[in-house]
């Protein structure tokens, strides 16, 4: 293949990829809230030290971060 047809494939690679980085509205904040129930659940935690990244990688997967500080964890009951 050509240089110029390697060239096209990178940048379309980049464009669809850029494109798939456009996450939905309002994503962000659900995801955040549907964290925030689960770890409250388990951790004495304060919300605002929950942070939570998403990128996506070189091969158009989503890549998922999250990281709190919790004080404690709580006692679970077990079946």
């Amino acid at each position: 293949m050509k240089q110029d047809g390697k060239n096209s494939i990178i940048r379309l690679k980049r464009v669809l990829l850029t494109d798939k980085d456009n996450l939905p509205n309002g994503l962000m904040k659900v995801l955040r809230a549907d964290l925030d129930r689960v770890l409250g659940s388990y951790f004495d935690y304060s919300p605002d030290s929950l942070k939570v990244d998403v990128d996506i990688d070189s091969n158009g997967r989503y890549c998922f971060r999250a990281e709190a500080v919790a004080e404690r964890v709580k006692t679970v009951k077990t079946i």
